[in-house]
């Protein structure tokens, strides 16, 4: 049967250089633990910060204020756009076949002379700059 050996007593006021370092390293993960808690709680304020503007964003567009709810909301603000919408599409097709005209200048926009610095001017505009 092999003897046990009994580790020393400790003595009240010495600790064992192993426990030191443990303990140091220790407060060392606790410190940086609370400097990253710290950070997290601060990207979860911004995180709910936004998640409030985007829902009272949402609300509005639903109550149908501002541009994007008017055409989410109003039926004939949306057929008038889609109806813009298909004429530009159409006469951007005309215009890339070469079919048709722009009729400018005209009498709606007559040109008195155009300058090659600043483009066209209009007869009677005091800027001059269209």
């Amino acid at each position: 049967m092999q003897a046990t050996q009994v580790p020393a007593p400790l003595q009240i006021g010495v600790v064992p250089e192993h426990c030191v370092l443990v303990v140091h390293w220790t407060h060392i993960c606790v410190v940086g633990l609370q400097a990253g808690t710290a950070e997290l709680k601060g990207t979860v304020l911004q995180a709910q910060a936004m998640m409030t503007n985007a829902n009272s964003i949402i609300s509005q567009i639903n109550a149908g204020q501002g541009t994007l709810g008017k055409l989410t909301k109003d039926e004939t603000l949306y057929r008038e756009m889609t109806l813009t919408m298909v004429n530009a599409r159409e006469i951007l097709e005309k215009v890339n076949k070469g079919q048709g005209s722009v009729p400018w200048p005209s009498r709606a926009c007559p040109v008195s002379r155009i300058s090659p610095t600043y483009g066209f001017f209009v007869a009677g505009s005091s800027a001059g700059l269209v």
